[in-house]
Parts: structure tokens; C-alpha cells; sequence
């Protein structure tokens, strides 16, 4: 029954490995090689969120939280959502000032920053990239500021606007990167998606554009990120980008819904249209068929997958380099 749900009519035999076990025990997915154990929640709790970033030197600190940004030197501190920054003419078109005022008349906008879509450091610089969202949680703005934190008694400095709008979406995000000594973020415009900097040594911005209809964005590590994003004429395309040399490489290119897995080699996809669902291995090109409701999470080099309910009665673990069955668990 097992095969029947989650390995559908073109799915590999089932090739048998020894001393590989799976059962489930009190929610818990238990896989036993041999003297190794691995564990993986039925029901994983959800991440926590971020609730403050704080940058530290000596006695001054930099800290972002439902605060605001808040400075502190030694026993002196003070807290703000950066009001002006909505409105400053440094950033802002008139046309623009105008707009928001008008909008925070009408209740949909606030000056006060609302956010923070990502932050780093360079030095003794703490850098915010500060977020404002309209009432019903749509970024309309966004502003990189800057605390030196060598200066008592520093106020928290606007810097500038990067193009475009980062992809941050939670209270706290981690979209602001370090790249070639350039503060980074990939961002959305108007009529494109790319990779917008900003270089401390010539205080300049700059962007590169790098697709039109960006869906989703992550970042693997330093050197590497993930996208999604829609083509012209309706097909999803799955990628990863070389963040050093801003270069960009299609991965998949499908009909109907995909998204990665998750962020570990070698990327997987799940493809999902109407009623069927399948994984495939991006490196190998191997492909299994799954049902419309199964979880997938990794467990070292395999895959665990089981159909999405309170209590699983079922669950397969895989290889995903051909999606070889390793083992396999049925509630009895």
C-alpha cells in the first residue's frame, strides 16, 4: 500500500538495504544504519522567530526589536522607528512624500518603520535595512541606516535606498549580506528582480538586473542562492545564482507549481500539478512520483516522505540519486 501512495506506476523496484530501519515512536520517525540513529519529528515544531539583532563594541551597542532601533553608550540609550526617514526628501521624490503623506492621513501607511529586512556589519559600522509596511502588511519602502559605533551618543544615519525591495517578509529577516566588501541584497523593482549593492568605500549603489518575476529568493551560503521565479509564457522556473560573479543557472523549468525542498545538496524539487505531485533530483534529473500531500524532510543523504496527517500511518525512506526505497514503516 506503502508503494501505492508515495512511488506511483514510474518509480525504480524497491531495492533493499541492510541494517536500514524505520519505525515511528511516540511521533517521532526513528531511522537505525547500524549503530547510527537518526530522529525526525511526525509534527516538527515551527521556527522560532528572530526577536532582536544586537551589535556590540565595547559600551555602545546597536540593537533592533520591537523597539525600533535603539542605541545604547554605556547608561544612555535611546529608541526609535525612525519617523523622519518616511518622509525625507533624501530618499523620496516629492510625488512620493506626497503619496505617503496623504496615505498616512488616510490610516493605510505610518512613518514609523515597521521592520527590519536584514542588518550586518563592516568594521565598527552596524548597518539596518529598515523596513516600512503598509497597514495590511504589503513593503512599501525601505531604507538602509547606518550606527557608527565608535561615536557616543551616535544617531542612527540614513544612508541611502537600495533599487527596488528586498524579499523580507518576517519581523526580523536576514535578506542584508556581505559581498566583495559591499553590503548586498537581492531585490524587486517594478519590472525586474536582481542583485542591488551598496560600497561603503565610495558610498555608491548599484544594481544588476538578473530576471522579471521573482517569486522566491534564499540564500545556500556566502557564494550561492536559490530562486524562483515566473517566465513570460507561464512556466515556473527554479535556479541558483553565483552571488560573487552575479551570474544565474536554470535548474528546472516546469508546467504548473515547483519549489525547492530546502537548501542542502543536491537540490530537490517538489513539481505539483492539479492532483499529482512528484520529487525530483536536480543533479540527477531523477524524478518519483509522490502523494498530493506528503512531507519530505532529509535525513543525512536520504529522504524521509509520509502523507501529512495528525497521526501517519505510513512513511518511506529514500535514495534520492535514483529514489531507491531504503525502508520502509506501516502502522499495523
Amino acid at each position: 500500500m506503502i508503494a501505492a501512495i508515495f512511488l506511483l506506476g514510474a518509480s525504480p523496484q524497491p531495492k533493499k538495504v541492510d541494517k536500514v530501519s524505520l519505525e515511528l515512536y511516540q511521533g517521532t520517525f526513528v531511522i537505525r544504519h547500524g549503530k547510527d540513529v537518526e530522529r525526525v519529528p511526525a509534527d516538527p515544531p515551527a521556527p522560532k522567530p528572530t526577536l532582536a539583532v544586537v551589535f556590540r563594541r565595547n559600551a555602545a551597542f546597536a540593537v533592533w526589536d520591537d523597539r525600533g532601533l535603539t542605541t545604547r553608550f554605556g547608561e544612555k540609550s535611546q529608541s526609535t522607528h525612525l519617523p523622519e526617514i518616511a518622509v525625507s526628501p533624501k530618499i523620496f521624490r516629492r510625488n512620493e512624500i506626497l503619496d505617503t503623506i496623504k496615505k498616512i492621513k488616510q490610516g493605510s501607511r505610518s512613518k514609523n518603520a515597521s521592520a527590519l529586512s536584514g542588518s550586518a556589519r563592516i568594521a565598527t559600522n552596524a548597518y539596518f535595512l529598515v523596513r516600512w509596511n503598509e497597514k495590511k502588511g504589503t513593503p512599501w519602502a525601505e531604507a538602509l541606516v547606518r550606527v557608527d559605533l565608535t561615536a557616543p551618543h551616535s544617531q542612527p544615519a540614513l544612508v541611502g535606498r537600495f533599487e527596488g525591495l528586498s524579499t523580507g517578509g518576517n519581523a526580523i529577516d536576514d535578506k542584508l549580506f556581505l559581498l566583495n566588501g559591499h553590503l548586498a541584497t537581492v531585490v524587486k523593482t517594478e519590472d525586474s528582480w536582481g542583485l542591488a549593492t551598496y560600497d561603503p568605500a565610495t558610498k555608491k549603489f548599484a544594481y544588476e538586473p538578473l530576471g522579471t518575476d521573482l517569486v522566491g529568493f534564499r540564500r545556500v551560503d556566502g557564494q550561492t542562492g536559490l530562486f524562483k521565479e515566473k517566465s513570460g509564457y507561464g512556466t515556473t522556473i527554479l535556479g541558483s545564482l553565483d552571488l560573487k560573479t552575479a551570474k544565474r543557472k536554470t535548474l528546472a523549468e516546469v508546467r504548473g507549481a515547483a519549489t525547492f525542498v530546502d537548501s542542502s545538496s543536491p537540490y530537490l524539487a517538489l513539481i505539483s500539478s492539479g492532483d499529482k505531485a512528484k520529487v525530483r533530483n536536480l543533479s540527477t534529473g531523477a524524478e518519483t512520483d509522490l502523494d498530493i500531500d506528503a512531507l519530505l524532510r532529509r535525513v543525512g543523504s536520504r529522504v524521509l516522505t509520509w502523507p501529512k496527517s495528525d497521526k501517519p500511518s505510513q512513511a518511506v525512506l529514500l535514495d534520492p540519486s535514483r529514489w531507491d526505497v531504503v525502508a520502509t514503516w506501516s502502522r499495523h
